[in-house]
């Protein structure tokens, strides 16, 4: 086609063939109005396409690009106990506003649904906070323990203290997402299931649950006559009105790719993108060790993922 990319050279092997580069999780930077333009957005539809206003700043902004990636690799590279743990989650505002000194009341746990059925004590998190050991830390990150939280908040409303377990929580989620520790437990390692199927549907349809998205292979729970649905859902959704796939009024109508190119520039300059970049890379990792293909048309590790269950959760 005549032609030629300019990527990381890491990644020259990744990127050998258009449907190499055609998938959601690849961003394709581009100038505007040109021949790369109409080529990208004719033959890359998978693709999330950035376009840049100055053609001559694009391979600065790569290099630029490819720096900071080096640099969250050697962060990554360090030894664990290099990093501190608590220092890394009071930079973020989240854990800013829940944490103030826990009394070991209870009352969180008492309130909490997930305490009911899952072997989880929300208590017991925050005194590991609380605590500053690092290995303690590190091995929750790790653990199943941060993902069974339903984040329903009814710890903020009993608190006397006015903590708030579920924010400390997601606090501990991101930075075992960004340390990829995630992929040491049965339940973080369901955040690749999250990736591939939310994240990327809200990229690419601009929804976060399209019908093309609940495949009854992935969802049996659905039953037959979801299944039936999904067989049939462009003629079903005509008939109520629901313009799926196309153009125009409707609930499933076709979003503009303006309004996702203005998705995909909002989940860059906030860091959605780049963490989801962190979980598809670790997690295939992860598959990697496991002896398990991530590759689109047959993707055991994320069936893996979405369906297994160790049943080693509660007491």
């Amino acid at each position: 086609n005549g032609k030629t990319i300019l990527c990381r050279s890491a990644d020259v092997n990744r990127f050998q063939s258009l449907a190499d580069i055609n998938k959601p999780e690849v961003r394709v930077m581009v100038n505007p109005g040109g021949l790369n333009e109409k080529f990208a957005k004719e033959n890359l539809t998978n693709a999330t396409i950035i376009v840049y206003q100055k053609n001559e700043e694009i391979s600065k902004i790569q290099i630029d690009k490819i720096n900071d990636m080096k640099k969250l690799q050697n962060k990554e590279n360090r030894k664990d106990s290099d990093m501190d743990y608590v220092a890394e989650l009071e930079k973020d505002v989240r854990f800013q506003e829940a944490m103030h000194s826990c009394l070991n009341c209870g009352i969180c746990c008492a309130i909490c649904p997930a305490a009911e059925f899952y072997n989880y004590d929300p208590r017991m998190i925050v005194t590991t906070v609380q605590r500053r050991n690092n290995d303690e830390i590190e091995a929750l990150l790790k653990s199943n323990t941060i993902w069974y939280c339903g984040q329903c908040m009814s710890c903020k409303t009993r608190c006397p203290r006015g903590n708030a377990a579920g924010m400390v929580i997601q606090a501990l989620r991101a930075l075992s997402q960004k340390c990829g520790f995630f992929t040491e437990s049965e339940k973080g390692r369901q955040q690749y299931g999250l990736k591939k199927t939310i994240g990327e549907s809200i990229l690419k349809y601009g929804y976060c649950v399209h019908p093309a998205l609940v495949k009854p292979e992935l969802h049996p729970e659905q039953g037959v006559i979801w299944e039936w649905i999904y067989e049939n859902k462009e003629a079903l959704y005509d008939r109520v009105g629901a313009n799926l796939y196309k153009e125009g009024a409707g609930a499933m109508r076709k979003i503009h790719q303006k309004n996702l190119d203005e998705l995909a520039e909002i989940f860059k300059v906030t860091g959605g993108q780049e963490m989801y970049d962190i979980i598809e890379s670790e997690s295939k990792k992860k598959a990697a060790e496991m002896h398990m293909s991530t590759d689109d048309d047959n993707n055991e590790y994320l069936m893996h993922v979405i369906t297994y269950n160790s049943n080693e959760h509660q007491d």
